[in-house]
C-alpha cells in the first residue's frame, strides 16, 4: 500500500512540475514582450535604483510536506516596489542566496506570528502566501546592515525530533512580552541554497555563511513588537550555525530539548514513516550513500539529514557499518544520534546551553520549568501559567494531535532492527537503544 501511495505521489508531482514548466516558459516570453525583462536586467546591473524589488503574485504553492523542502511557487509578474517592501508588516523572509533573496508576503490583517492560530510558522506561510518578492542580495544585505538588534533578548530553543518543543513554545507564548518564532524554515533554506553547487560541509565555515545566517537571525528578530523578547524553536541546522550565535549574539540563550532515543524516534516513526515523502526521501539517501565515493561527496548526505555537512564522514560510516535498510524506524534513530552529537561538539567547543529532557519535563514540570526560567531570567510568578498551559493539547489541530495519535500504528519491533540501531548509536558513541541518556550540565 505504501508503494503504490508513494508511486502515485511521485507521479502526481511529475505532471504537476511539467505543466508548471510549460506555463512558467509561456510567462518568460511574456516578461520578454512586456518589458520585465528589461527592467530585471536593469536591477541586476545596478542601473535601476530605486524599484529594486520584484513583486510577483502566488497562484499556487508546490510542496509535497514539510519534510520535503525547498518548496516551490507558480507565480506571475505583478509590480516592482521600492527595496524597503521588506520591512514592511507581515513580510517574511524565505531564503539567501548568493545572488537575491527571497521573501513571503501576507495579507496585512492576518496575524501569522499568532501561535494559537497558527502553531507551525511556516506550514501557516505556505498556506496564506500571497506574494513573493525577490530583492538583489546587495540591497538586502544594504538594509539588513542598518538594522540592529543586539537590545533584543532572544532565547534559542533547539531540539531533536519528538521532545516537547511545541509546549515550550506554547509555555512561552503564555508569558507577557514574549514572541514566539515556531519552526521558521529560513535559516534551513538559507544554509542549504547551493547544496548542488557548493560543499556545504566547507562553506558553513566561511565569513559568507556567518553574514547569511546573522541576517537571516536579523530579518525575523525585528519582527517582534518593541520591548518583546523572543523564543525562537527550531531544529538545528549545523553545529556551525549555533558557533555564529555564540560568536556574533553572545547574550543569546540556548537550550537544547532531547528525549531517550526508543522514545523519541518510535513516536516520530508512528505518526510520519508510512509517509510516501518519507518513504522517497529515505530511498534518495540510500542511493545517495550507495553511490559517494568513500571519502568525498559526502556534504550532499549531510544535507539529506538537515545537519549541512555536520560530520558526514561519521554519518556514512554509521550507515555503511550498521547496514541500515529501508526502514524509517532505523534512520530516524540515526537522526537523533546526529543531533546529539552535534550539541556535544557545540560543548565540547566551549558552547553553553540548557538541556532539557523530556522524560524530566513530564515527571517534574513545576522543578524544569522553574529552572529553565532561572535560566532565561523569567519570574517564578508565571511557572503557574506555564504548567496551567502544559494541561492543553499542545499540538491540537495538527497532525500529532491526542486524538490522531489514537489511530497511528505501532512500531514492530524486531531484533534485527534494534540491532541495526544500536550498530549505529555505537558509532556515534552513543548508549544502546533501550539505555536512559542525559546529557550532563
Amino acid at each position: 500500500m505504501t508503494y503504490k501511495l508513494l508511486k502515485v505521489n511521485l507521479t502526481l508531482r511529475v505532471q504537476i512540475r511539467k505543466t508548471i514548466s510549460k506555463i512558467s516558459l509561456l510567462g518568460n516570453y511574456s516578461d520578454l514582450i512586456s518589458g520585465v525583462s528589461a527592467k530585471l536586467e536593469d536591477i541586476k546591473t545596478g542601473r535601476e535604483k530605486k524599484l529594486t524589488a520584484h513583486v510577483l503574485r502566488n497562484v499556487l504553492t508546490v510542496t509535497s510536506t514539510p519534510l520535503t523542502t525547498p518548496y516551490s511557487f507558480f507565480t506571475v509578474h505583478d509590480r516592482f516596489a521600492p527595496a524597503s517592501i521588506i520591512l514592511e508588516k507581515n513580510v517574511h523572509l524565505l531564503s539567501i542566496d548568493k545572488e537575491q533573496v527571497k521573501y513571503l508576503r501576507f495579507n496585512k490583517d492576518l496575524d501569522i506570528l499568532n501561535l494559537r492560530k497558527h502553531p507551525i510558522l511556516f506550514l501557516a506561510q505556505l498556506k496564506n502566501v500571497k506574494e513573493v518578492i525577490i530583492l538583489p542580495r546587495k540591497e538586502f544585505d544594504r538594509i539588513m546592515n542598518k538594522i540592529d538588534i543586539d537590545d533584543r533578548e532572544v532565547v534559542w530553543f533547539f531540539h531533536t525530533i519528538r521532545c516537547g518543543s511545541t509546549v515550550w513554545g506554547q509555555i512561552f507564548d503564555s508569558l507577557p512580552q514574549w514572541t514566539v518564532i515556531s519552526e521558521s524554515q529560513a535559516l534551513y533554506h538559507t544554509v542549504v541554497y547551493a547544496r548542488k553547487e557548493v560543499d556545504i560541509s566547507a562553506f558553513s565555515k566561511t565569513k559568507e555563511y556567518e553574514d547569511m545566517v546573522v541576517a537571516a537571525i536579523k530579518s525575523y528578530v525585528r519582527m517582534a513588537p518593541k520591548g518583546h523578547s523572543i523564543f525562537w524553536k527550531t531544529a538545528p541546522v549545523d553545529d556551525h550555525m549555533l558557533e555564529v550565535i555564540r560568536r556574533r549574539f553572545p547574550c543569546h540563550k540556548i537550550l537544547f530539548g532531547y528525549r531517550n532515543a526508543l522514545p523519541c524516534a518510535l513516536s516520530f516513526e508512528k505518526a510520519f514513516g508510512w509517509l510516501p515523502s518519507v518513504q522517497r526521501r529515505l530511498r534518495y539517501v540510500m542511493n545517495a550513500i550507495a553511490n559517494v565515493p568513500p571519502s568525498t561527496g559526502e556534504a550532499r548526505v549531510g544535507w539529506l539529514f538537515h545537519t549541512q555537512g555536520y560530520n558526514p564522514d561519521l554519518t556514512v560510516k554509521a550507515v555503511r557499518t550498521s547496514k541500515l535498510t529501508f526502514n524509517t524506524f532505523e534512520w530516524f534513530v540515526l537522526l537523533w544520534a546526529i543531533k546529539i552529537t552535534m550539541i556535544q561538539e557545540f560543548e565540547a567547543n566551549g558552547g553553553k546551553f540548557k538541556p532539557i529532557k523530556y522524560e524530566s519535563l513530564m515527571k517534574n514540570p513545576r522543578e524544569v520549568i522553574s529552572g529553565v526560567f532561572d535560566y532565561v531570567n523569567v519570574p517564578k510568578n508565571f511557572v503557574e501559567t506555564a504548567l496551567k498551559t502544559m494541561e492543553c493539547d499542545s499540538q491540537a489541530g495538527l497532525f500529532f494531535s491526542h486524538k490522531n495519535r489514537e489511530s497511528f500504528k505501532s512500531w514492530q519491533r524486531s531484533n534485527e532492527t534494534v540491532q541495526r540501531c544500536n550498530d549505529v548509536l555505537k558509532v556515534f558513541d552513543l548508549p544502546s537503544l533501550d539505555s536512559s541518556y542525559t546529557i550532563p550540565f
